[in-house]
């Protein structure tokens, strides 16, 4: 008997490999139809049932009504014209109406589609529960919602916000001028009988622009650049103008403590939150603190839960109280929210910047000795020098990281706040001698720096 030939196995094969793996998959794509219909079919059974008994909204209501209804009273009356009726006598028949008798509510309540009209109707009722709640919990007053504080903010800013429009020229290869004009903002902090001051970001202008003054629907030319602090980054300009004639919308910015907010109080930030000047953004105070990482000076921090962009602004209360300066700063753990310096911290640069003066610097990163470390180490009163900037007049005093400063000239000094009203007052090349306790192996010594102030 011939075996099987080389054809008979290539069909072996074709029918193994192909074929009955294309039946099984038609098998089980069957298979999977019929119970999908047979599924589809008791579920549409299983709905079908519940809307036949579900009671109808008419036979709802008649059975809320009638068990409301039940009393004594009217119990004894059922019974009595239930005896009555059986007494009386039968009255003629009456001859039956032409007209036909509509079905009772019952009735027509038995139906699948009155069933999910009351469905409807049990909805409808939930939603204007809800819509009743909701109003009594919304503010009556539009004032009160965020709209309101919106506008209170934007109102009372209107008086001390301006847009500051620096515009340089430029030339370009082929002797084409052009003008590139860049829109930035500033709060007034200062107002005189024929002049105003405006302070501003130091890198949002620049010295040699032509700089123009926008208040409202008054535009003013007459700028002039008072001072700058490179340090913090702030810039003075003072606007020749006849103010009294802004009497009533002009008015200089009220500056409050950064203490006045706690987490969790409403703010709203103006001026450029988000690159775009004449923005607004509201949001809440999130941690308040101070930053020792600034030179020369201790500031109060105020973190948002705004979200962080390439933008700046100011701080505002409701009220319209100016409590703090959008800065570029990293907190750990608010790295992606805005943040902002308390004004009251820079009360001495603006007053400097205001007189035309640039402060002077030491060039130390301090801060103050707390009373429980002095109590429970032993540690001086003064202000810790936590790192000298490199090149500093400090540097070249000889002041080192850890060194405590307790004196300036004989005059103590206990707080970052004592250190930053001295450099105020003088100006660069002023030599101070400086109070230090050094810490050695018997402990802390007393040593003094001369300083040449930059």
């Amino acid at each position: 008997m011939a075996g099987p030939s080389s054809n008979d196995n290539r069909e072996s094969d074709l029918i193994r490999e192909v074929v009955r793996p294309q039946k099984r998959r038609a098998a089980r794509r069957a298979a999977f139809f019929v119970l999908l219909a047979v599924l589809a079919g008791a579920s549409a059974g299983g709905v079908f049932w519940l809307l036949r008994t579900l009671p109808g909204p008419a036979a709802w209501a008649a059975r809320h009504t009638t068990e409301a209804s039940e009393t004594p009273e009217a119990s004894t009356e059922g019974v009595v014209s239930s005896s009555a009726e059986e007494t009386a006598e039968p009255t003629e028949p009456t001859e039956p109406s032409v007209t036909e008798s509509e079905p009772s509510s019952t009735q027509a309540a038995e139906g699948p589609n009155d069933a999910f009209a009351y469905a409807l109707d049990a909805l409808d009722r939930r939603l204007q529960e809800a819509e009743s709640r909701l109003a009594a919990l919304s503010p009556t007053d539009p004032s009160d919602g965020p709209a309101g504080e919106a506008a209170d903010a934007r109102t009372v800013a209107q008086s001390f916000l301006v847009t500051v429009v620096s515009t340089i020229e430029q030339t370009d290869w082929m002797q084409n001028t052009t003008h590139l004009s860049v829109e930035s903002w500033g709060i007034v902090v200062g107002v005189k009988e024929n002049a105003f001051t405006v302070l501003l970001n130091r890198q949002d202008v620049d010295p040699s622009s032509t700089v123009t003054i926008r208040l409202g629907n008054h535009a003013f030319d007459a700028v002039t650049w008072l001072a700058s602090d490179p340090l913090t980054g702030l810039a003075m300009l003072q606007v020749e103008t006849d103010t009294a004639k802004l009497a009533d919308t002009l008015k200089p910015a009220v500056l409050g403590s950064a203490q006045s907010v706690a987490p969790g109080d409403t703010v709203w930030c103006l001026g450029a939150p988000y690159g775009q000047s004449g923005a607004c953004a509201r949001g809440l105070i999130s941690w308040s603190g101070v930053d020792t990482s600034q030179e020369d000076m201790n500031l109060p921090v105020l973190c948002t839960d705004i979200p962080r962009g390439t933008g700046s602004g100011v701080l505002l209360t409701r009220e319209g109280t100016v409590i703090g300066w959008v800065k570029d700063l990293s907190v750990k753990g608010y790295e992606n929210m805005m943040t902002a310096v308390g004004v009251w911290g820079y009360a001495e640069v603006t007053a400097d910047l205001a007189a035309g003066r640039i402060p002077a610097r030491l060039g130390i990163f301090a801060e103050a000795v707390p009373e429980t470390v002095q109590k429970e180490n032993g540690v001086p009163a003064g202000l810790y020098v936590n790192s000298v900037r490199p090149g500093s007049s400090a540097e070249e005093a000889g002041i080192m990281a850890g060194d405590i400063l307790t004196a300036a000239d004989g005059v103590p000094l206990t707080a970052m706040r004592d250190l930053m009203r001295l450099l105020s007052r003088e100006a660069p090349g002023t030599v101070k001698t400086f109070t230090l306790m050094r810490w050695s192996r018997e402990g802390y010594e007393e040593v003094t720096a001369e300083a040449t102030l930059q």
